[in-house]
């Protein structure tokens, strides 16, 4: 699978920062399969929202990350699913494989909160969280969501 010209310009911003932040970095999130992201009023937070009309899993968002192959990463997330029964942590380099196990998962009004290293293979990582099942509509609200190289 190849990245997009349009991935590949995205991420190229990111890697001269060595980090990510959701809250300093917003033009750069991936609404991913017909989910919706959008930053709270407050703006200390992002909404991520997805309709079961649209019938298609793994929906959720994600961004486009410049990694160096070897070197070690460490993503920082709080979030809370406010509808729907669960959502994963996402994490695979540009030939789809999988950095985190997708065991870390994000469950009804509880805030969880994960601090996972993983090491690149690639030079292009997909980071994000999705949502298990196209035929629930879910609504995640994340207040922390920082990559960066450790």
């Amino acid at each position: 699978m190849m990245a997009s010209a349009f991935s590949r310009t995205m991420a190229s911003f990111l890697i001269d920062r060595r980090e990510f932040n959701i809250l300093k970095n917003q033009e750069y999130v991936q609404a991913h399969k017909q989910a919706i992201v959008t930053k709270n009023k407050n703006n200390k937070s992002y909404l991520v929202e997805y309709d079961k009309k649209f019938d298609t899993n793994s929906a959720g968002f994600r961004i486009s990350f410049n990694t160096v192959p070897k070197k070690t990463y460490q993503l920082q997330i709080a979030a809370r699913l406010i509808n729907g029964d669960r959502a994963f942590v996402y994490c695979e380099a540009i030939d789809e494989t999988r950095l985190i196990p997708r065991i870390y998962l994000f469950t009804p009004r509880l805030i969880q909160t994960y601090n996972l290293n993983f090491t690149a293979t690639t030079d292009l990582t997909y980071i994000g969280v999705l949502f298990f099942y196209g035929q629930m509509s879910y609504r995640l609200e994340v207040t922390k969501f920082i990559v960066k190289q450790i």
